[in-house]
């Protein structure tokens, strides 16, 4: 049966397996053969353990969020956990690669759990707006404490299969996946008592005092403040009880926009991943070690994030003293990322250790990947690229973190075009989860599935694009900041364009985003760029570059800083210069109502993205939503700008493009074909494949 656990006999032991291919997810299906098995071994003579584990390198990426979309999506759960709870016989959990939400609930019913150091295990349910479901608040709360349980449930902290069996949750570790179900089977049949979660020294109140002040952001929103509940009740109610409240809360929240909108984030994140989870001889390796060419800023954070995802670094640059100045600032970086949280000292030690620099380029042969980072220079990329393809082994991937330049360009100095990609991060790069795996014309798709393997194993989310100037993020960034800089001339003020997308959800606006990166860099940027005849140009950012006003760097931009400080203050000055301009220009200012400003620059966006789907750019809708979300900040809880559209209405979305092409011209408010297909058909961007 498809998608459904089977099962195989050791001695008088049973072993069932999570079958789901690629990550055995859960689905009603499976939940109710689980339990089929489960209720028979528990009663059979010759079974003395009964072991739950996955199928291929992966236990359970938990619920099949694919069908999320009703309260029946977790039927048959609350049976399953009971029949889990009431074997005689021993479970215990076999776990490696992921063990997620339901999955891991799963887990935790269990009489005890083996699993593999870097096994991961989380409760991914609050980024889909919901609360864990299987009475997971009451058997984590029960193994590993009140801390553990609200900072996994409601804070949505991952852990490792290390930091498990520290807190209690998992009960052995073996070190390989190969004697894992040996383990398990051992474990099973040996009846000692399991390990208690450790004393801590804190009160409840204590706790929960930490707790709120290091996840302030958790409580904000409604699953939070639901799973918070089902964690602070857990230990006063039974196993039953607890499983209705969550199913309670579950229901809720699937009424809820938000939770719908979450839900689709989740779905179109995964579904950026699965092409590329294989097992078996199918799996396509890592590479042992990755050159990174050109050690600035960039260079440095793709450094950083290889390094820190336990790969081999070799980092060169033309400008030799930039090495030693890159490691020192490396350095740094990984300092920051140990003070905040993001990782171990230990694994720093390991990062900077993994980090080699290197002044021949001669010396780079050894690389399986090299990422060049030099500055967008089209003919220093050629030239760097003709240089490697003579260093590199035939099999070695050359990839650009170009932002926008021609990858067939750039391939075609070389004489490995089926090698050739593009690997744009964002910035910072070590930070940031999002990259562009951009695909030319004669790039092979193994290349495309080595680098999207790759960027998974560093913690990105890898979305293949295809090769056009600016590719996808960029190109429709600039329809964004494009109305934006439009709206000044014609009455607002970057006040409130910046409040009315930071109220729609945007941590912040457009014009503190550019005196965060720098309006000298954009103007140069609109030096370089090419306009067709008849496009409007954006003065006013021309005026705040010629005021020297090149953001937080200067002191002062589209706002007023104070000295090392980061806070934005409206300045009286960028008012009048943006009126004069406006005069200079011949607009008669007029007052944008909020509706206005956040039509005028989101439109853009979804008008571009149907151009690119259309030309196949963009595969699409749900990826064009990832780069937004991951990429470009558009808020989690609206689920992205196409999903934000469907929500509209294409028709909706459509007429009003072509109102606003009627006022402002056709060259920059054209409606796409795609667009207009669907408005007329009644069909939705998510419909398109």
């Amino acid at each position: 049966m498809l998608g459904a656990p089977h099962y195989k006999l050791f001695g008088r032991a049973a072993v069932i397996y999570l079958d789901n291919p690629p990550v055995n997810a859960i689905t009603a299906v499976a939940r109710a053969r689980l339990k089929i098995l489960i209720e028979r071994f528990a009663t059979s003579k010759g079974i003395d353990a009964i072991i739950l584990t996955g199928a291929g390198p992966e236990f359970s990426s938990g619920t099949d969020i694919s069908r999320c979309s009703g309260k029946t999506d977790f039927s048959g759960l609350p049976e399953l956990i009971t029949a889990i709870k009431a074997s005689a016989v021993p479970i215990v959990a076999a776990l490696e690669g992921r063990a997620i939400g339901e999955a891991l609930s799963i887990a935790l019913a269990c009489h005890a759990r083996v699993a593999t150091p870097s096994v991961q295990l989380a409760f991914p349910e609050a980024t889909w707006g919901l609360v864990p479901s299987g009475a997971a608040a009451l058997h984590l709360s029960e193994l590993a404490g009140l801390q553990c349980a609200l900072e996994m449930i409601v804070g949505g902290k991952n852990i490792t299969g290390n930091a498990a069996h520290a807190l209690g949750v998992v009960d052995e570790l073996v070190s390989s996946r190969e004697a894992l179900v040996d383990e398990a089977i051992r474990v099973g049949t040996d009846r000692s008592p399991r390990r208690s979660k450790s004393p801590t020294e804190k009160s409840r109140q204590d706790i929960i005092e930490d707790f709120k002040q290091s996840f302030p952001a958790s409580l904000k929103a409604p699953a939070g403040k639901l799973a918070m509940e089902c964690v602070m009740g857990a230990q006063s109610t039974s196993l039953e009880e607890n499983i209705a409240i969550e199913n309670r809360h579950n229901e809720k929240l699937l009424a809820e926009a938000e939770t719908i909108a979450l839900l689709h984030a989740s779905k179109v994140e995964l579904a950026t991943d699965l092409p590329h989870i294989r097992s078996g001889s199918d799996t396509i390796s890592l590479p042992k070690c990755v050159a990174v060419v050109g050690f600035g800023f960039m260079g440095r954070g793709i450094a950083i994030s290889f390094a820190t995802g336990g790969l081999k670094v070799l980092v060169h640059d033309q400008a030799g003293d930039r090495l030693a100045e890159g490691l020192e600032a490396v350095g740094a970086s990984l300092k920051s990322m140990v003070r905040r949280g993001r990782i171990s000292q230990e694994q720093a030690e390991i990062a900077r250790n993994n980090i080699i620099a290197i002044g021949d380029m001669e010396a780079l042969d050894e690389a399986d990947l090299v990422v060049e980072a030099v500055s967008e220079d089209l003919e220093l990329k050629k030239r760097i690229f003709a240089k490697l393809d003579s260093i590199c082994p035939n099999n070695t991937t050359l990839v650009t973190n170009t932002s926008s330049l021609d990858i067939d360009e750039i391939a075609a100095a070389t004489g490995r075009p089926k090698n050739i990609a593009g690997m744009h991060f964002f910035s910072p790069a070590h930070l940031l989860k999002l990259v562009e795996i951009v695909s030319g014309r004669e790039t092979a798709e193994g290349t495309i599935e080595q680098l999207r393997v790759v960027s998974k194993h560093i913690g990105k989310i890898g979305v293949v694009v295809g090769n056009q100037f600016a590719f996808v993020a960029n190109k429709l960034l600039a329809g964004y900041q494009r109305e934006a800089l439009f709206l000044l001339e014609e009455g607002a003020l970057p006040e409130q364009v910046d409040r009315v997308l930071q109220e729609f959800g945007f941590a912040m606006g457009p014009f503190v985003m550019n005196d965060m990166a720098g309006n000298d860099i954009s103007y140069h940027v609109r030096q370089a760029a090419s306009y067709p005849a008849g496009m409007r140009y954006p003065h006013v950012a021309d005026r705040i570059y010629e005021a020297g006003r090149y953001g937080q760097k200067t002191n002062k931009g589209w706002y007023r800083y104070e000295p090392g400080q980061r806070e934005a203050h409206p300045d009286i000055e960028v008012a009048a210069l943006i009126e004069s301009t406006s005069s200079e220009l011949g607009f008669k200012r007029r007052n944008i109502s909020d509706d206005e400003i956040l039509q005028r620059c989101l439109l853009p966006v979804v008008n571009d993205a149907a151009w690119l789907l259309g030309d196949g750019i963009a595969r699409s809708s749900g990826d064009i939503d990832v780069v937004w979300m991951n990429g470009l900040g558009f808020p989690r809880r609206k689920g992205g700008p196409m999903f934000w559209a469907d929500h509209l209405g294409p028709k909706r979305v459509y007429e009003r493009v072509i109102e606003f092409r009627e006022e402002h011209g056709p060259v920059l408010w054209e409606p796409a074909p795609l667009l207009a297909f669907l408005a007329k058909s009644g069909m939705r961007f998510a419909d398109v494949r």
